[in-house]
């Protein structure tokens, strides 16, 4: 931040930092309506404003995630959980591999990422590393039952909650039965309260129309 003075006008140059990942148009929109702000706002004053861009901090997950990643047999990582407890900081996660990979080499995987994680995060006390196999694309085909989506539109429609039905998709695979659903609900409801919704409508279905793996989709209406 830098001022000077020329008779009796203030001039104001400043420097922000803003996400790299921010668009240059979008930037020098924000620029633009902080001058604006401030040449409004205080009179005799003339300000003018600069843009940097700074790489985002991530957090905690995203940074293990990618530590993990760099790994090229690994496909995927989820269920980053940190706990705290009396022996230290405890690191649990999931590693996704080639389902035909052998077991030893898994494991030398799994020992490399833990000797990472342990290098990058001493405070992490202990990492346990599970592996399993990236699943395949399973063969499947819809499913055309009138009265089986009558059913779920029946309960769809008995939610207060819920104020437009998008799409139902009912379709099976060799192994499971799958119900999609995309929907809407007031765009101020908190999401605590639509995941309460959510899950209630799910054991609803589950109980009317039996085992099915059911995704419901919340959209804003």
């Amino acid at each position: 931040l830098r001022m000077r003075k020329v008779s009796d006008q203030y001039f104001v140059e400043m420097t922000i930092l803003l996400p790299a990942k921010i668009g240059i148009e979008r930037a020098h929109e924000i620029a633009s309506e902080i001058e604006a702000k401030i040449n409004n706002s205080i009179k005799n004053v003339t300000a003018t404003i600069h843009y940097e861009p700074v790489e985002e901090e991530l957090t905690f997950t995203e940074k293990i995630e990618k530590l993990v990643l760099k790994n090229p047999d690994v496909k995927s990582v989820h269920q980053i959980t940190v706990t705290k407890t009396g022996e230290g900081y405890m690191l649990t996660l999931h590693i996704e591999v080639d389902p035909k990979m052998e077991l030893s080499k898994a494991h030398s995987i799994s020992e490399k990422i833990e000797e990472d994680i342990k290098a990058s995060f001493p405070i992490l006390q202990k990492t346990v590393i599970h592996i399993e196999g990236y699943p395949k694309t399973e063969e499947g085909e819809i499913i055309q039952d009138e009265n089986l989506i009558n059913q779920i539109l029946k309960v769809l429609n008995s939610s207060k909650k819920v104020k437009k039905i998008s799409s139902v998709k009912v379709y099976k695979s060799d192994r499971n039965r799958y119900i999609d659903i995309i929907c809407s609900f007031p765009s101020d409801l908190k999401i605590e309260d639509v995941h309460r919704e959510i899950n209630f409508i799910e054991d609803v279905l589950k109980t009317t129309i039996g085992d099915y793996i059911i995704t419901i989709h919340p959209e804003p209406i």
